[in-house]
């Protein structure tokens, strides 16, 4: 019997020596039972000794102890040690360690041929099958106690931090424990973190959360329709939309409730009749018809968020027909030819149905919302600030509005507009403290003001919410600059590209930084791969090509400058100017070649142009002020004026301009 058992068991215990080998550690036939001072024991081969401590080597490692710490050292055969530890482990109540140290005593049994069928085996393979028993009932309450936290961490907000649990509970799991529902779990999170990021409008990442889900739970029908409505909205024939909007249907259960069934035919329809199959989509409108019965408020609704989708997906190319207007359904967006009029038809038409809406029910906060969604899309930011304050009067908890509110604000100049942005931001995490996006936006407008320790904050704040949002990491990059840690901000950028693959912003930062540190050919790789992603079309919505190339030829501009390149810097950086004429930094950029062709007053043009339009950014007044000391006698007083306003615009180096002003003989 012996035998056979050391036979069944073998497998383990060569694993088990195999970690002692690598510990520099054998288990011996004999053994040492060393008790502490505190009562623990601890068994081993004493190897070394010395006046003042002993070495044991253990199954955990060779461990040194003080011989102050020592009551008593008795030897003894080494499963009679190892019997002595599981009896007082498994009295403990620590179950595992108890496990092993059974399994460890009974192994060096058979090794010594000993203790065949004695009381004390029989005692030792009792004791095996109810420490057994007693991880598997602990294991069964952790997983249940892992769910619950993993359901407590969704409904805070804190997606990531339910996927990284499940992900380390899954790497951990043993062969017999339930992955497979470990998994489908998984999946639910990454799809209600989906329907965050689409509240957030970030709508690649909300992609990217989507086919994870579905890679964990090919059969998710809720992530297949989400998934779809995404992919119809960039592209309303696709044939990805389509499968997956089918794939949905052909998923739903007796359970899905009929406005879901109706709400992915009747997307699945748009994208059918999209594609020109219209005799197929007809049988699906009727059907969404017939089923659905939408009053006027309703048909209104959909009619608002099919329009928008429309427009996000082909903008401002799609029009409306009356037959959405008078209350039949959304469904008779027109999917006609587009023409260059129908966008302008469109976002009118658009436009007179919200604030009929609004005048049906005043109390409504959604046609204000999506008023304010509309003008803020078309660039018409003082009636989007507008509708978004009139919504807010009427209830206030409207954290994305809030966000939407201050990321206007910091896109416009002026110190007011920025307290207006930090005051709308700080009202976006109050009351949704898990809003990452708003974090980081808050963080922009400290960074801006060089207020860095309470920036980094803020990203940190983003960060431990959504590990995965590049922009985040983007800001920390920049900060990081700002504290002269290159490599950490190296790091930030890259990690942002991996986390969103062609975003544009990191690649460009990535350029500057190299081109500091004068790695000039790596610097123009970044410049030239976003130059290459806007002419293929890989930008993201929003973004405006003209502005980002102008920002590539700013910094092949400087990289020439760096080779003493003057003609090319002034050739590029002049194109970048051409390109965004309202792109402040290009003029700053332009005003850096003048002075290095001595050409002073096309500098002192050129750095004035660039305050103009960003009369916020302190690094000008820091060029002027230097211009006019070193280059125009008689501007002294030019040059104080500039230098002061640099520091009430908040800049960050006031020991260089106290010691610049006290050349110039005066102080702050």
């Amino acid at each position: 019997m012996a035998r056979a058992r050391l036979a069944s068991r073998s497998g383990l215990w060569l694993a088990r020596l195999a970690l002692a080998l690598a510990l520099g550690v054998v288990p011996a036939a004999s053994a040492d039972t060393i008790t502490l001072t505190n009562g623990n024991q601890i068994v081993g081969v004493i190897s070394q000794e010395t006046a003042t401590q002993i070495t044991v080597d253990t199954a955990g490692g060779r461990m040194t102890i003080p011989r102050s710490r020592i009551q008593s050292i008795e030897a003894g055969a080494a499963w009679e040690s190892w019997m002595q530890r599981a009896e007082d482990l498994r009295h403990r109540a620590r179950w595992g360690e108890a496990l092993e140290a059974y399994r460890m005593a009974l192994d060096l049994m058979d090794e010594a041929g000993e203790a065949g069928d004695s009381e004390v085996r029989v005692t030792a393979e009792r004791a095996v099958s109810e420490c057994e028993g007693q991880i598997e009932a602990a294991s069964a309450l952790v997983f249940r106690d892992l769910l619950a936290e993993v359901e407590s961490l969704v409904e805070a907000g804190r997606h990531q931090a339910a996927i990284t649990l499940l992900e380390g509970a899954i790497a951990d799991a043993q062969a017999d424990q339930p992955v497979e529902i470990l998994r489908q779990r998984e999946a639910e999170v990454y799809l209600a973190l989906a329907r965050r990021q689409s509240d957030m409008t970030e709508t690649m990442n909300a992609m990217q959360s989507l086919r994870r889900a579905l890679e964990l739970d090919p059969e998710l029908a809720e992530a297949h329709l989400l998934l779809g409505q995404f992919l119809a909205q960039r592209d309303p024939a696709s044939g990805d939309a389509i499968a997956s909007l089918q794939q949905a249907l052909d998923l739903f259960g007796e359970e899905t409730g009929p406005e879901v069934v109706n709400e992915a035919r009747y997307r699945l329809a748009l994208c059918l009749e999209a594609a020109r199959q219209r005799l197929e989509a007809s049988e699906q409108f009727a059907q969404v018809h017939a089923a659905a019965g939408r009053e006027y408020p309703r048909a209104l609704s959909k009619a608002v968020d099919n329009i928008l989708a429309w427009v996000n997906a082909q903008p401002l190319m799609t029009a409306v027909t009356s037959g959405a207007v008078s209350g039949e359904t959304a469904a008779s967006a027109a999917s006609a030819e587009p023409s260059p009029s129908a966008g302008g038809e469109a976002m009118a038409e658009l436009i007179r149905m919200l604030n009929r809406a609004h005048d049906l029910d005043g109390t409504r906060i959604e046609p204000l919302n999506l008023l304010g969604d509309l003008y803020n899309y078309l660039g018409r930011s003082g009636e989007a600030l507008d509708h978004y304050r009139r919504s807010l009067a009427i209830q206030n908890a409207q954290p994305l509005i809030h966000l939407r509110m201050g990321e206007m604000y910091a896109a416009m100049p002026g110190t007011e507009a920025q307290m207006q942005a930090e005051q709308a931001l700080r009202s976006a995490v109050q009351y949704d403290p898990n809003l990452y996006p708003a974090h980081c936006a808050l963080g922009e407008v400290y960074e801006r003001r060089g207020q860095i320790e309470a920036a980094t904050a803020e990203v940190e704040a983003a960060l431990a919410i959504n590990s995965n949002f590049a922009r985040a990491y983007v800001i920390r990059g920049r900060l990081r600059r700002a504290q002269e840690d290159n490599e950490g901000a190296k790091a930030d950028f890259l990690a942002a590209i991996q986390r969103s693959g062609n975003t544009l912003q990191p690649r460009l930062e990535m350029g500057r930084i190299l081109a500091e540190e004068n790695q000039l050919d790596e610097a123009r790789t970044y410049f030239d791969q976003v130059l290459e992603l806007v002419e293929a079309g890989d930008i993201p919505p929003g973004v405006d090509p003209d502005n980002v190339r102008s920002q590539c030829h700013v910094g092949i501009g400087r990289l020439m400058l760096r080779r003493n390149q003057t003609n090319q810097a002034r050739d590029a950086i002049t194109r970048a100017t051409e390109l965004d004429p309202a792109y402040s930094d290009a003029f700053t950029a332009l005003g850096e070649v003048y002075v290095a062709l001595e050409q002073y007053p096309d500098a002192e043009q050129a750095y004035q142009r660039a305050i103009s339009l960003n009369p916020g950014e302190p690094n000008n007044y820091f060029l002027l002020g230097q211009l006019y000391k070193e280059y125009f006698p008689g501007r002294d007083q030019d040059a104080i004026a500039n230098f002061r306003l640099y520091i009430e615009n908040n800049g960050t180096d006031v020991e260089a301009i106290r010691q610049l002003l006290a050349e110039l003989g005066t102080t702050l």
